[in-house]
């Protein structure tokens, strides 16, 4: 059940390809995922299938930075982990389990689809610290302490950023 993050840059790649696109209200139509805003009180989205169509909920109330970084999250669950639910023998208890994982790995797919390697590595190149990084690249900083793990795992040698795992429960 679990993604080896060689395999989540390979498939965010295969995505831009599909693409052409990093925006992601166009992955989405692309990708035939209905997008559908509705009046969370805590959760800020929300990705599941409805008779086998894609879905995914995001908070109507979300700035429209927020809801991208949801969004992109999102999608990130519909790519890697979409045909889980498809399954029947997968049982709730399985995937509570499994659930702060596939949180991780929805927010690597995001950071290695949203943050262009070229970009962030001119970017640290100059000497820009990471919070500077994510307002130049509109982002969030966890997103790019992931990107950097990313990196690093594609052969580059950056000073390793923190992040915190749970990120998503208070970015809204």
């Amino acid at each position: 059940m679990f993604i080896k993050t060689d395999d989540i840059v390979r498939k965010v790649q295969r995505l831009k390809e599909m693409t052409d696109s990093c925006d992601p209200f166009q992955i989405a139509s692309d990708l035939n995922i209905m997008v559908i805003e509705r009046n969370f009180e805590k959760q800020l989205g929300m990705y599941t299938k409805i008779l086998s169509t894609p879905f995914i909920f995001l908070k109507n109330d979300l700035d429209d930075f927020t809801k991208r970084i949801v969004l992109l999250h999102e999608i990130g669950h519909h790519v890697l982990h979409g045909k889980i639910l498809d399954r029947d023998d997968v049982k709730a208890d399985d995937l509570t389990r499994a659930s702060s994982k596939m949180e991780l790995e929805a927010n690597y797919f995001a950071a290695e689809l949203s943050i262009p390697d070229e970009e962030i590595l001119d970017l640290i190149k100059q000497q820009y610290s990471s919070p500077q990084i994510a307002q130049i690249l509109t982002t969030n900083n966890n997103y790019i302490a992931l990107k950097v793990e990313l990196l690093n795992k594609k052969g580059h040698n950056l000073n390793r950023q923190e992040y915190s795992a749970d990120f998503m429960n208070y970015i809204g």
